[in-house]
């Protein structure tokens, strides 16, 4: 999940942090949206260029 890139201005380290919940029939979207929005924080938190499911 992590790549680097040559540009004109030398190489860029590209990575990426996600962020995963699940869909509940019983779930709104707002929910749903701040659920995987803490997921996403806790993968930057703990080192970046990684998955965190919502528990």
């Amino acid at each position: 999940m992590e790549k680097e890139v040559e540009s004109a201005d030398g190489t860029v380290t590209i990575s990426t942090s996600i962020g995963v919940t699940f869909f509940s029939k019983n779930k709104s979207f707002d929910v749903l949206y701040k659920e995987a929005d803490e997921a996403l924080y806790r993968s930057k938190e703990n080192g970046r260029n990684q998955i965190t499911i919502y528990t």
